[in-house]
């Protein structure tokens, strides 16, 4: 467990920012730019999720905290989807796969917003009369690029998870945006002619961390030194007490990598029948995965339906 204190302590230490409260901000700021930069370039462990979702033949909403997909598993017939551009998946192809887009615009977005540090409760009389079901969606509060998820409403009151990340007390008129415009869509792609069943899918993936803000928070990273070198390479008051090169902010960032514990399982595509679609990888998955080289028999009916249709 990384607590942010250890990083930010070195950090005003090198910046001589020490008593500065707008220059803790300034760091602090950077900071939460790196983290969320790290954050978007690998699975990271502890920011690794799987939700369920219902597939029925139009595309799903996927969570707008989301950075990347491990694994998209059809646990039902024992198919795994291969990733593809949303212009490569409309080609024939004789295997299963998933394409991702963006839903290009907001669900609503209200400037009423009332709110207080640490709060679970917002409350937005705007949002209550926008018209849009909000429970279940993420929001934007404020300037922040921090998340939250709303969870339950009660008229004008909304809460939220996790509490309000803000510094002020008794906030009011903060910019509310409901279902940001980059949360994306989950469409699937069959092979060739077959119809996909309707099915629960299992999207494995890893989110967007939450910002840190105080020196209890907790970095859901390997080693706080990928985040210290990144921050340190880019402010201009570390220079010279303690200069960074790219080849070290490269190193640290390897280090991190290599204490990364590996994904859950392995992300080998299948073709229709169950069978991985590397050559040479089939040995090595069945025995990570514990399963046999058989098909299931859910996919083996549902293949021979779709052959003789």
């Amino acid at each position: 467990m990384i607590m942010a204190a250890d990083l930010l302590q070195e950090l005003f230490y090198y910046t001589q920012v020490q008593t500065s409260d707008e220059g803790k901000a300034r760091v602090l700021r950077q900071v939460n730019s790196e983290y969320r930069s790290v954050a978007a370039m690998e699975s990271w462990a502890e920011l690794r999720k799987v939700t369920t979702l219902d597939w029925s033949g139009d595309a799903v909403q996927l969570p707008a905290n989301l950075q990347g997909i491990d694994l998209v598993y059809d646990p039902t017939n024992y198919l795994e989807f291969h990733y593809r551009s949303r212009g490569d998946a409309s080609m024939p192809e004789n295997m299963v796969r998933y394409f991702t887009y963006p839903v290009g615009s907001v669900l609503t977005s209200v400037e009423d917003g009332a709110t207080s540090k640490d709060s679970t409760i917002l409350n937005s009389p705007d949002l209550n009369t926008a018209g849009v079901t909000a429970v279940g969606e993420y929001c934007f509060i404020g300037e922040s690029q921090q998340l939250y998820l709303i969870t339950a409403q009660d008229e004008d009151d909304f809460t939220i998870s996790p509490g309000y990340r803000g510094s002020g007390i008794g906030e009011t008129n903060l910019k509310v945006i409901v279902r940001p415009a980059s949360t994306l869509m989950l469409q699937l792609e069959g092979p060739r002619t077959y119809d996909l069943p309707t099915t629960q899918i299992e999207v494995s993936y890893w989110t967007m961390p939450d910002e840190i803000r105080d020196p209890t928070d907790i970095i859901l990273l390997p080693t706080k030194e990928v985040l210290l070198s990144r921050t340190m390479a880019v402010l201009p008051e570390t220079k010279s007490l303690r200069p960074v090169s790219q080849a070290e902010v490269d190193r640290r960032f390897a280090e991190a990598l290599r204490l990364n514990p590996t994904r859950p399982r392995a992300r080998t595509p299948q073709k229709i029948s169950g069978v991985p679609m590397k050559p040479g990888a089939s040995h090595n998955y069945m025995r990570r995965s514990g399963r046999s080289g058989a098909i299931s028999p859910n996919a083996e009916a549902w293949l021979c339906r779709q052959r003789s249709s």
